[in-house]
């Protein structure tokens, strides 16, 4: 039962992760843009021999590296935000074969973060009975999952 606890959690942080995944992509997407930016040395007039100078080389394979580094960890996060919304949509239409009642606990419980007495006070029943509606739609989504 842990396991679905987990899950729902994450569909209640979804959206707000979901976010946060997003304003990270766009961060690295313009750190990635001023790299690209960078331009070469000027010459300066002064003689210089042929072939590219060592601390020029150097610096040129680390900006391939962050340039790289900056890709990957953009593939990375839309991976992480592409899960996040396949398990906003898939509970939400398992719960959409829920009762009102289940699908209301499950808003207030894993969305709203609202303890067990606001529930109940909230929907007019008792919290013992609110824990069971809520363990019946765990039930129901874990086996619909597998």
């Amino acid at each position: 039962m842990n396991n679905i606890r987990k899950v729902m959690w994450q569909w209640g942080d979804a959206r707000e992760q979901a976010s946060r995944y997003q304003s990270q992509i766009r961060d690295f997407e313009k750190r990635l843009d001023d790299i690209r930016g960078l331009s070469s040395p000027s010459l300066d007039g002064m003689p210089h021999g042929t072939g590219i100078s060592n601390p020029t080389a150097r610096k040129a394979e680390k900006i391939i590296q962050l340039c790289d580094l900056y890709e990957e960890t953009i593939i990375q996060t839309y991976y992480l935000l592409n899960r996040t919304l396949d398990i906003m949509v898939k509970v939400d239409g398992l719960l959409e074969e829920c009762s009102p009642l289940q699908r209301n606990i499950a808003y207030l419980r894993y969305r709203e973060r609202r303890p067990w007495v606001y529930i109940s006070m909230k929907l007019s029943v008792s919290e013992a009975w609110a824990r069971k509606q809520d363990e019946q739609m765990c039930r129901y989504i874990t086996e619909a999952i597998k």
